[in-house]
């Protein structure tokens, strides 16, 4: 209650107008109190007297100022109304450090209030470990329980078991069980132990039967695979005599090959020569059929003339003149007897009267044209 007065009384009657706002927190409401009915003005000078007594009672002697706050109080500022009195007090480095305190304040806030989310998450975990282990543990009592009530009642059934039947040992091999009691239920349960055993020696015989047949197996597996490495390794060695015979064969024929193109090669050259002598004789035998052709039509306007009676000798000599040009272009070895032949021509045409002239003319009719067979490779 004295805490609230002094709230009360602090903040009663400031003027806000004039403060300065340090935290950036002024446009918050603060909750006053109203004034009391004896109070005449705005502010309460006898109680701040009371709480603040003045400095010329003990100028030289230091007081502590001590201001509460409660914790949901929306003000952060300094109170102003005593602004004459805190502004002796509070210097400008003062007011640094506070700002700087502040500053800090907040920041240590923060990072605290990072932390306990921190560790409140941290907290919901381990809960809800706890929870978890608890439910596990819960459920393992349950299981534990049950397994205790099962191991109590397979002990009291062993027990009574115990009390109904002893077992003698007769022999190392045979075990003879008999009953101390009347109960034919255990004396079916040990006729159906003994018929298991029995079952249990047979399946063991078998077992061994089927265990001797999988040796057999097993051996004959092993034979058969090494019979069949053996196999193996003579495909293999006759795969690489063929493979070695195969090589040679394809080096045999690539070498006959080789030798085929080589002789090919030079067939084609050999061909690319005659042909060339063929196109040059071609050419050579294509203006001289020409020519003989020029030299019969020569021959037959000549036999035309000839017929019609008419006298052209001058045209007879340039006949003869063409055929004895065709004569040499044809036979170049005859040329010296057609030239021996030509001047006893003319030696007769000389002499001659016109019965010569007419067997002149009459020679002039046969005209040699030689055949020539071209061969194309």
């Amino acid at each position: 209650m004295g805490r609230t007065n002094l709230f009360a009384v602090v903040f009663d009657g400031m003027d806000f107008t004039t403060t300065e706002d340090v935290t950036g927190l002024g446009d918050l409401d603060v909750p006053k109190n109203s004034p009391s009915s004896g109070a005449s003005g705005p502010t309460s000078s006898p109680k701040l007297i009371i709480w603040f007594p003045s400095t010329s009672v003990d100028p030289d002697r230091k007081r502590s100022i001590i201001i509460s706050i409660l914790e949901d109080a929306r003000v952060l500022f300094a109170p102003i109304g005593v602004a004459s009195y805190l502004r002796c007090l509070v210097t400008e480095e003062d007011q640094a450090k506070m700002n700087e305190v502040l500053v800090l304040h907040h920041e240590t806030f923060l990072r605290y209030r990072d932390e306990l989310n921190q560790l409140e998450a941290e907290v919901r975990g381990f809960t809800e470990k706890r929870d978890t282990y608890k439910l596990l543990n819960e459920q393992h009592e349950e299981e534990a329980k049950g397994l205790r009530a099962e191991l109590e009642a397979a002990r009291k059934e062993h027990a009574d078991l115990v009390e109904q039947v002893k077992i003698f040992e007769v022999s190392d091999d045979e075990i003879d069980t008999v009953t101390n009691g009347r109960n034919l239920q255990v004396q079916q349960k040990i006729d159906r132990i003994d018929q298991f055993r029995a079952e249990i020696d047979a399946v063991k015989v078998e077992a061994e039967e089927w265990r001797g047949r999988m040796d057999r197996l097993a051996l004959e597996k092993e034979n058969a695979q090494a019979q069949l490495a053996s196999a193996e390794a003579q495909l293999q060695a006759a795969e690489e005599e063929k493979d070695d015979a195969r090589s040679q064969r394809v080096e045999e024929l690539q070498s006959q090959l080789s030798s085929v193109v080589f002789d090919r090669e030079t067939i084609a050259k050999e061909l690319k020569v005659a042909k060339s002598v063929v196109e040059e004789t071609k050419a050579d035998v294509d203006e001289m059929v020409a020519q003989y052709k020029a030299d019969g039509e020569a021959a037959q306007a000549f036999e035309e003339v000839h017929a019609r009676s008419f006298d052209l000798s001058a045209e007879d000599e340039s006949a003869k003149g063409f055929e004895a040009e065709a004569k040499k272009l044809a036979y170049p070895k005859d040329e010296e007897d057609s030239e021996g032949s030509d001047e006893s021509r003319g030696g007769e045409d000389s002499d001659g009267d016109g019965d010569g002239d007419e067997a002149g003319s009459s020679g002039d009719q046969a005209v040699y044209v030689p055949c020539i067979f071209f061969f194309v490779f």
